[in-house]
């Protein structure tokens, strides 16, 4: 199985020592989690302006962490950044070969992290007719996603989020962001483990 590494920031001015800090702390959380996955890793950042960046690569985590594009994604963490997401991939499902199978995926404005298994991903991709880019299984929980866009505050997202993830078969811990809503995390949980810590 996989493993996830997020990250959730509230935009605001830090000292040079805290961004150190927080980038020392999100690379650690993500080849610690390399015991779940060594065939593939990646990182997503995200800004509030709703800009994401994005590198992924068939290697583990703990080679990830040391190419230049990685480190420039962590050089640019800073006031504007409102989440990380990373990766480590051990493939069920789609070769780590093909980057489209390797997470974070990005599907439409939605970009996300999966841990598990989705059985009937081929079946929700003919019944609603999404376009694949992979052959990875996850990517249908974030189709599903990106399907119900911006809608307002009130509860009804959540609605919405519930009846898409209902058509699921399988289990799954994800983690994503939707780029037209770039403060919001949205963690999903269904017979994986998943473990949150908040600081102020």
């Amino acid at each position: 199985m996989c493993g996830l590494a997020g990250m959730l920031l509230y935009p605001t001015q830090r000292s040079e020592t805290e961004w150190a800090e927080l980038r020392e702390v999100f690379s650690r959380m993500l080849v610690f989690n390399e015991e779940r996955g060594r065939e593939a890793s990646g990182v997503a950042l995200i800004s509030r302006d709703g800009i994401l960046r994005l590198f992924k690569q068939p290697v583990p985590a703990s080679q990830l962490v040391r190419m230049e594009p990685y480190r420039d994604i962590m050089a640019s963490i800073g006031p504007e950044t409102t989440c990380l997401l990373g990766h480590a991939r051990a493939p069920t499902k789609g070769s780590r070969w093909n980057n489209a199978n390797n997470h974070p995926l990005l599907v439409g404005q939605t970009v996300g992290i999966h841990n598990g298994i989705i059985d009937n991903d081929d079946d929700l991709f003919i019944r609603f007719g999404f376009s694949r880019h992979g052959e990875v299984d996850s990517e249908i929980i974030f189709s599903l996603l990106d399907r119900i866009g911006p809608i307002s505050n009130n509860g009804s997202y959540s609605s919405v989020v519930q009846r898409q993830v209902a058509r699921l078969e399988g289990f799954f811990a994800t983690l994503s962001v939707d780029l037209r809503r770039p403060t919001r995390l949205l963690v999903l949980k269904y017979l994986r483990p998943l473990c949150l810590h908040y600081e102020k």
